[in-house]
């Protein structure tokens, strides 16, 4: 098996193994398909946009503060941050939270 011994830690990777160059957008999404196919769902509703998101509405979930959110995910906005979490807070902040 290969080594990262320098450059960048995640790498592409081909039918002749680990190489040099660094993972592209594409090859994460690709990965990101391929296991969604997997595990039963359709794929063309997969990203890796979808981590992203996915981790964003998590973290919120679990109180973590926004810009500490944006700190891991690069959000330079949290306008643009809170597009992600509002499917995320539903259930769980809503109006009739107060009144029960």
């Amino acid at each position: 098996m290969d080594q990262v011994i320098e450059g960048p830690l995640l790498r592409s990777l081909g039918e002749a193994g680990l190489g040099a160059d660094r993972l592209s957008s594409h090859g994460v999404a690709y990965i990101i398909k391929q296991r969604a196919a997997l595990a039963g769902f359709d794929p063309t509703m997969f990203s890796g946009h979808s981590l992203r998101a996915g981790f964003a509405t998590s973290a919120a979930q679990a109180g973590v503060e926004a810009w500490t959110i944006m700190k891991q995910t690069g959000h330079r906005s949290e306008t643009t941050l809170r597009r992600y979490i509002p499917e995320g807070e539903l259930f769980s902040v809503n109006a009739l939270t107060g009144v029960l």
